[in-house]
């Protein structure tokens, strides 16, 4: 008698089997998605543009001079000028 070993199932091509348990997402999900946060960065690029603007505070000029101190006296301590404690 002659034994002859069954072949083993080969898949040629595209091997297209549908998985319940699968995590894939199918593409017309992405599109979802896509389009989801398309609409909600479009709309908070409009509500921004039509909203009214409120001006900015001025500087002060005196913010950007330098503040007298007083006198300053050498902290051996620290290495640097200190203001003078009365």
């Amino acid at each position: 008698m002659t034994s002859c070993r069954r072949p083993k199932p080969v898949h040629y091509g595209r091997v297209t089997v549908f998985n319940p348990q699968s995590t894939a997402m199918p593409p017309h999900i992405f599109m979802l998605v896509a389009i989801g946060a398309g609409l909600i960065a479009g709309y908070r690029m409009a509500h921004r543009a039509i909203k009214p603007r409120t001006p900015d505070k001025e500087p002060d000029v005196a913010a950007n001079e330098p503040r007298d101190l007083g006198a300053l006296e050498w902290d051996e301590a620290s290495g640097a000028y200190r203001p003078r404690h009365h």
